[in-house]
């Protein structure tokens, strides 16, 4: 089980794996930033243009130390896994 209490900050991976055995649960899943001619063929159909980016603010770059990086990279290991398989498909 993944746990209970409210879903901030969890991996994206939770909500579109199998938690048993990580197998993807939906049929297409896009990066944001790197698939917007894949995803805006996907929603054309639906009538649904650019996704609006409702928490816009300005913000400072932040760059991690190297044990906040590894915390990231733990915390986010599913992440990284699901999205590097995306990008080799």
């Amino acid at each position: 089980m993944r746990g209970e209490g409210d879903f901030v900050m969890r991996p994206q991976s939770w909500f579109v794996t199998d938690p048993d055995n990580g197998a993807l649960l939906v049929k297409d899943v896009f990066v944001l930033g790197e698939d917007g001619a894949a995803l805006t063929a996907y929603l054309a159909p639906y009538k649904i243009g650019t996704l609006p980016w409702l928490n816009r603010a300005s913000r400072a770059q932040l760059l991690p130390n190297q044990s906040q990086r590894r915390r990231i990279e733990r915390l986010y290991a599913a992440d990284f896994v699901l999205i590097d398989s995306l990008r080799r498909q």
